[in-house]
């Protein structure tokens, strides 16, 4: 039986929320309105954007959490993949995830590196290193 990627996707987002981590489902793609072309988020944007809280997660309060889901097998597009170490370079936790397992190993790196003074320290997000097509001059 094939693992479809909402499947996944929900089973994490159930896990996001037992573990009290605040996250946003970003639902991606373009239509067309009134004969105007709309695109919803940017290139590379992640299934899943998130934070850890002071409250429940003090080690890594502040910090933003990036999950582009897929399915096993499956890996990110070059936008994607861009986009998590984007994520990762500005102190936050980037990663594609296949299983709830991998998710939650992730997270518990993620806070071991922090409490080991291995994680990269919190600067601001470079919005810019991830939207290229959107710099104005």
């Amino acid at each position: 039986m094939t693992v479809l990627e909402r499947d996944i996707l929900k089973a994490i987002r159930d896990y996001l929320k037992i573990q009290n981590i605040p996250h946003y489902r970003m639902t991606t793609g373009t239509f067309t309105r009134q004969n105007r072309y709309v695109v919803t988020q940017p290139k590379g944007m992640p299934d899943i954007i998130g934070y850890f809280d002071g409250k429940h997660h003090p080690e890594a309060r502040g910090r933003i959490i990036a999950i582009e889901v897929k399915r096993p097998g499956k890996k990110p597009t070059k936008d994607q993949e861009e986009f998590l170490q984007a994520v990762n370079k500005a102190g936050g936790l980037g990663f594609h995830a296949d299983s709830v397992d991998k998710v939650a190993v992730e997270i518990a790196n993620f806070k071991q590196r922090i409490k080991d003074g291995k994680a990269k320290k919190v600067r601001v997000f470079p919005v810019y290193a991830v939207d290229k097509h959107r710099i104005r001059n």
